[in-house]
């Protein structure tokens, strides 16, 4: 059977890419006091064919093949 599980969490998401974008910027050492959101709005941007409007996710779950897979933005 396939089906799909559609995700809406706005603040999980914006938390991810807010841990994610401070992570790389402590790795690159970078001091400018705008890098977290530049690189949050780039974490951001890189997301978009998975996630509308950054919060709305897709999953299609086939249990048959055991698999998951996240559904591109259409």
């Amino acid at each position: 059977m396939i089906f799909t599980i559609g995700l809406k969490c706005p603040d999980c998401v914006d938390h991810s890419l807010t841990a994610a974008a401070e992570r790389e910027i402590l790795i690159r050492g970078d001091a400018d006091p705008d890098a977290v959101p530049n690189e949050h709005a780039h974490l951001r941007e890189a997301i978009s064919p998975w996630f509308r409007h950054g919060e709305y996710c897709t999953i299609e779950i086939d249990t048959e093949a055991k698999t998951a897979r996240v559904v591109p933005v259409s």
